[in-house]
């Protein structure tokens, strides 16, 4: 999955304050809400401080042709009579100058916010049709307006909007490659783990003890289910559907409503339909879009992940495909590049004897593809 990127723009390192670090993290665990369901829109959050650094309002995006982060926080804000306090606003993404569903968000910040004098954003708009011009048009009318100078919130930011990005400069939906690991591990063992694929103890550890189809805690499962919730196609296995008959469904979370979602079983041999051949139709049952393919298909990975570029590119709504699969068909796309994100999560063996690092024995973090986003890993 290689192609042109943007390459990101060369800042001044200036020090980021607590106060403003503490705002992205309420802006984007907001937005992170609506992950999913702002499609064809990025999911973007936004928060208010003022003068002193104290949080005035926290709000997302949350429909796509309803308000943006910020034009809902000024209505908020000016609701609580809170509008000309504000002396700075956090975004996880540079506000947009130009008319869309909705009018520019940097026109309602100069407009309804009197007392503004600095905007801070994680990431700028990947569409270099528009990219720059909220930032330009704020500068214009004296407002401070600046990407984060911090790496680690740049980085958070660039994972919220990755489906996004995809889509928009690489004209395809986000892979996502989710795997879950048995074992008492760290972040840091689990990143060496992740590193060595392919090796024995990556695949071994994927694998439920004898007599389970999964295993792992609330919290595990949980995390799993948001990935889920803000996919639009499951792609698995048909080894996986035959051993544990996955109803692929989002469960411990609460699902969006009227979320439309696809389900693509690459089955060569076309083993469901002849072993399991009620399988399909109970997934239609639960909401799924089941995806046939001509008998011809080929079911390589480039011929797997270019069908996929192609129905998302009849579909804007169509950005992320998340793989939940067993390993071998895992190990095959993490090997063979065709991912973006590889999201590794870890919980405690419950055989082992050793407690786990964590109350709620997970460890859990996103890996970037270096060939799509062109930067390696930090």
């Amino acid at each position: 999955m290689t192609s042109e990127v943007t390459p990101m723009p060369q800042i001044a390192q200036l020090q980021v304050s607590p106060e403003i670090s503490h705002a992205f993290d309420l802006a984007f665990l907001e937005a992170e809400k609506f992950r999913g369901q702002t499609n064809p829109n990025p999911p973007v959050g936004a928060a208010a401080l003022d003068a002193q650094g104290a949080v005035l309002g926290v709000n997302a995006h949350r429909f796509s042709g309803e308000s943006h982060a910020e034009a809902g926080l000024i209505e908020n804000l000016k609701k609580l009579g809170k509008a000309e306090l504000v002396d700075t606003v956090v975004i996880t993404l540079e506000p947009c100058n130009h008319f869309g569903r909705t009018p520019p968000c940097s026109e309602a910040l100069i407009r309804d916010l009197p007392r503004l004098k600095r905007v801070f954003y994680a990431q700028p708009d990947p569409n270099q049709k528009v990219s720059g011009g909220g930032p330009g048009r704020l500068r214009q009318s004296g407002i401070q307006c600046e990407l984060v100078a911090s790496p680690a919130i740049q980085r958070r930011g660039l994972e919220l909007i990755a489906a996004f990005w995809v889509k928009t400069q690489l004209g395809r939906p986000l892979i996502t490659v989710k795997t879950v690991h048995r074992g008492n591990y760290t972040k840091e063992s689990l990143e060496r783990l992740a590193a060595e694929l392919p090796s024995p103890e990556f695949e071994n550890s994927m694998i439920p003890p004898e007599g389970q189809a999964t295993f792992g805690d609330r919290a595990q499962l949980e995390q799993a289910h948001l990935l889920r919730r803000r996919a639009d196609l499951i792609l698995t296995g048909s080894g996986t559907v035959l051993a544990d008959q996955p109803s692929f469904t989002v469960r411990y979370v609460d699902d969006f409503k009227d979320k439309k979602r696809k389900i693509w079983v690459l089955d060569r041999r076309d083993r469901v339909r002849h072993q399991l051949p009620e399988y399909f139709d109970l997934a239609a049952k639960r909401g799924f879009e089941v995806l046939k393919v001509e008998s011809e298909f080929d079911y390589s990975l480039p011929s797997v992940f270019g069908y996929l570029s192609r129905l998302s590119q009849n579909d804007s709504k169509f950005m992320e495909v998340l793989v939940e699969a067993g390993p071998r068909l895992t190990k095959a796309i993490l090997l063979s590049g065709f991912y973006d994100l590889h999201v590794v999560m870890a919980c405690c063996d419950p055989n082992e004897k050793n407690k786990p690092l964590s109350q709620t024995a997970i460890t859990a973090f996103t890996l970037f593809n270096e060939k799509t986003f062109g930067f390696a890993q930090s």
